[in-house]
């Protein structure tokens, strides 16, 4: 009897998974960089990139215009602030003097969160190197569309 209860409970605990995984989709968002960047470990030349965002995941995976994969990119969830709610949906880029790495996802919406991504080893040294060479450091924002 026992281990009947337990089967059930298993058993509705997976169709609940199930139930949501379903229910929660993807974002699917399509942006134009007019520049070469880093997204993850990939370098990634400038060009049109569908980005997929799957709801409560840490990746994100970036398609070229071909369909091609060219990088997943481990993220962090940040939610947004009451200011960012309804913004639109956009990439934020970390522009460390001429090179710019992929920092945040922004599904955009009532619902806004970004997917973050951590700064690497290289961009905290070449960081480190523009701004003691008097370099700038800023963010650059791309709007992008949903498909």
């Amino acid at each position: 009897m026992k281990t009947m209860n337990t089967l059930k409970n298993m058993a509705a605990a997976v169709a609940l998974a199930i139930g949501t995984m379903a229910v929660a989709q993807a974002a699917e968002l399509k942006a134009t960089v007019p520049f070469d960047f880093t997204a993850g470990s990939a370098q990634v030349k400038a060009g049109t990139y569908w980005i997929e965002v799957k709801p409560g995941g840490n990746t994100i995976g970036l398609r070229n215009a071909n369909g091609r994969r060219i990088a997943y990119v481990l993220m962090n969830i940040a939610n947004a602030s009451p200011k960012e709610q309804g913004r639109a949906a956009r990439l934020v880029f970390r522009r460390v003097g001429a090179h710019h790495f992929l920092g945040q996802v922004w599904t955009g919406g009532g619902n806004s969160t970004a997917n973050e991504t951590p700064m690497s080893g290289r961009e905290k040294s070449l960081r480190q190197e523009v701004m003691l060479a008097g370099g700038s450091v800023g963010t650059v924002e791309i709007r992008v569309g949903a498909e």
